[in-house]
């Protein structure tokens, strides 16, 4: 990626304008006297690369006083932008307001056009940034998989004269302590010691990772909702046989059965009649019955449908065998090896589709005797 600014312009408050040229390619070294405004231009640059309240200082004497509109004129990969934003007002609140040309137009007078969401999405996408890239980790101010942002690059742009007085950090805004947390992967990512496709897969990982915490936890939440509604299961049943609303010889499954059969009917029968459990359980058994044969039914529809796309696989290979038949002579040695592992898999399909499998004749058996066994129930 190649970044650079090409100018700084101030819009005066008495409708002058003041520019400041860089060149590219090369290291701008700023001198002058003290108190003359050099560390502003900083300030001012990165205040309009969308800078807060905590990297922005900009002096209002002599500075801020004068200045209706602070712009840069950059070139990022191979586009030239004009970026403006406006006056930071009383009580060193940052203007909102910013002025954006996509063909780098410097106006005579800027005016509000784009909301600062829409130029922090511009910017990151020059910066090959979205959604995507995400922190691997965090600390006490930036979180893991919070989304990265292209201002922690910006720290490879400048060097102030505090960074260089000072021998022990060697770039701006490592007095921040969320710039400082985030430093270790945005230099590896600067050197190419990691990079983005890397950090979309790590995003991913802690995507499905996050689900998967999500789903243990309903999990565990779904079994122990399930617990409690077998405590209350057997608390009903304990409270409806000491009520003689249920025979107390019942227990477990069948005795929660019974107990749901009596809520549905609203039949409260003190003594169950020996007639009565055994028609119950022709019922149970009856219906065990029918769900087996459905199950059976389902699984020969399925192969079924498996033997006819076998059939529609066979009709597409069908034309191989004419052309072995009448062009193998023509053809070279690599796509006749082609050609025969195509009919070997034409003569393998042919075979699975006219065969028929032992399993095919006792699902059918099973069925048979099913029917058989429910009509005998449907008797009694």
């Amino acid at each position: 990626m190649n970044f650079y600014i090409d100018q700084l312009i101030l819009w005066l408050k008495n409708g002058k304008k003041r520019v400041l040229h860089f060149e590219n390619d090369k290291i701008n070294v700023i001198t002058g006297n003290s108190k003359t405004g050099k560390t502003a231009i900083l300030e001012i640059i990165d205040y309009c690369l969308c800078g807060s309240e905590d990297t922005v200082v900009i002096s209002d004497e002599h500075i801020g006083e004068n200045v209706d509109w602070y712009g840069i004129r950059f070139i990022i990969n191979d586009k030239t932008y004009t970026l403006a934003r406006g006056a930071i007002e009383k009580q060193n609140k940052l203007s909102s307001e910013y002025y954006f040309s996509q063909v780098g137009d410097i106006p005579d007078i800027p005016d509000s056009k784009m909301s600062p969401k829409e130029v922090k999405a511009i910017l990151e996408k020059e910066f090959s940034i979205d959604d995507r890239i995400t922190l691997t980790y965090g600390g006490r101010n930036i979180r893991s998989n919070s989304k990265l942002s292209f201002r922690y690059f910006l720290m490879m742009n400048t060097l102030s004269k505090d960074t260089i007085d000072n021998g022990k950090v060697y770039f701006d805004k490592l007095n921040i302590e969320r710039y400082r947390e985030v430093w270790p992967q945005v230099f590896d990512l600067t050197f190419g010691v990691t990079d983005l496709e890397k950090l979309k897969t790590q995003k991913k990982i802690a995507d499905l990772n996050d689900e998967l915490d999500k789903l243990e936890t309903k999990l565990k939440k779904a079994d122990q909702q399930k617990k409690e509604v077998q405590r209350q299961m057997g608390d009903l049943v304990k409270r409806a046989q000491e009520a003689d609303l249920l025979d107390s010889r019942l227990e477990g499954y069948e005795a929660e059965q019974n107990l749901i059969r009596l809520l549905e009917t609203n039949t409260f029968c003190l003594d169950i009649s020996p007639e009565q459990r055994a028609y119950d359980k022709l019922l149970a058994d009856r219906k065990e019955i029918v769900i087996k044969i459905n199950s059976l039914k389902r699984f020969q529809d399925s192969y079924a449908k498996y033997r006819t796309s076998l059939r529609a696989d066979a009709d597409a290979l069908q034309p191989i065998q004419y052309i072995r038949s009448h062009f193998s002579e023509n053809i070279g040695e690599e796509y006749q090896l082609f050609l025969e592992m195509l009919d070997r898999e034409y003569r393998k399909i042919l075979s699975a589709i006219e065969t028929k499998r032992p399993f095919e004749f006792d699902v059918s058996r099973k069925i048979a005797d099913l029917k058989k066994r429910r009509k005998e129930l449907d008797e009694q």
